[in-house]
């Protein structure tokens, strides 16, 4: 007989219900004053900065796992702690750098005077330059970011609406007579936006060969333009309005006596 079934033979037999035993939460481990989710979070963070790099200057279509793990200068089993697509990475370093560029944004254009000149030149040159005090910023927001919405299912969210949303509240700010006009508001805004994007992907292309004041100064022409003709409807409409109060209105006739 083995001698495992033997001592079994020879255990007495335990009375009543067997206990179980609870299972004990052992709390995670610290190391270096750390706790296990603020490492992860390091880790997570690590993963984010060596994005800037590897998307910034490879582009997304050419980065990979494995790219952002050296980077990092972490394995691959962390990658996957927090991440499962490079994708996911390209997102979190996407948000981050456009939620810095929406602050500065906001604050150069809420400082300005409350005139389209204004405002647009202040917005102008912050959106500028942002991207040209790092180059891999460009490549980020205004190409790859593109591509990503253009490849993505039909009714996927605009990587531009928070400035579409800033830009809007700018309109009625500085056009509250303009309320009710024949303006598609966010198609004009979008469309604006479109071309400040491509210029900035340009100007970064060709290696920021123009001046600043220049490339602000070449776009202003477009803000301008939208300025006059916002106003020139809001003349037109008034104009209309004087024109209709101004019309004799027909007598009223006297009821017949019968």
């Amino acid at each position: 007989m083995p001698r495992k079934a033997a001592a079994a033979e020879k255990s007495p037999a335990r009375s009543g219900p067997a206990r179980s035993s609870p299972a004990r939460s052992s709390p995670a481990r610290s190391y270096g004053g750390l706790a296990a989710e603020e490492r992860r979070e390091q880790r997570r963070q690590r993963f984010i900065e060596a994005g800037i790099q590897v998307f910034g200057t490879r582009g997304l279509p050419n980065s990979t796992m494995r790219d952002l793990c050296a980077e990092a200068r972490l394995t691959d089993r962390y990658f996957y702690e927090s991440f499962r697509r490079v994708e996911d990475v390209f997102d979190l370093v996407y948000a981050e750098l456009s939620s810095c560029l929406i602050v500065r944004l906001g604050t150069a254009m809420m400082g300005a005077p409350l005139q389209m000149d204004a405002v647009a030149e202040a917005g102008l040159r912050a959106f500028f330059g942002f991207v040209q005090e790092d180059r891999r910023r460009a490549r980020i927001l205004l190409v790859d970011s593109m591509g990503v919405f253009f490849s993505a299912p039909q009714g996927s969210e605009l990587p531009i609406g928070e400035y579409v949303d800033l830009l809007r509240q700018l309109y009625q700010a500085l056009y509250p007579q303009a309320e009710g006009l024949d303006i598609d508001v966010d198609f004009v805004v979008k469309s604006l936006l479109g071309m400040t994007i491509n210029s900035a992907a340009l100007w970064a292309h060709d290696g920021f060969d123009k001046s600043l004041d220049e490339v602000v100064r070449h776009n202003l022409f477009a803000w301008r333009g939208l300025d006059g003709w916002i106003r020139e409807l809001i003349e037109q409409r008034a104009s209309a309005q004087v024109a209709q109060a101004k019309k004799p209105r027909p007598a009223a006739r006297r009821p017949r006596v019968a």
